[in-house]
């Protein structure tokens, strides 16, 4: 869903929301893949958690999506 709203932007695909915590309802949206990675990045270490790092040479749907869990 394009989290854009029709605004005169590039398509806005990507989010992250914290629930729960002393930062419940941060949240981050991103237009590109990368952006989204980086950002998730960021918001787990801030909100004390660790991030995995991704398999080398592994590019299926699956393991793009096993970085952003926790």
């Amino acid at each position: 869903m394009d989290h854009s709203y029709g605004e005169l932007s590039d398509p806005v695909l990507f989010e992250t929301l914290v629930f729960d915590g002393p930062f419940d309802g941060e949240m981050n949206r991103y237009c590109t893949w990368d952006e989204a990675v980086r950002g998730h990045s960021e918001m787990v270490k801030k909100c004390g958690g660790v991030v995995k790092q991704k398999p080398e040479k592994d590019d299926s749907i699956k393991s793009r999506f096993d970085i952003l869990d926790l």
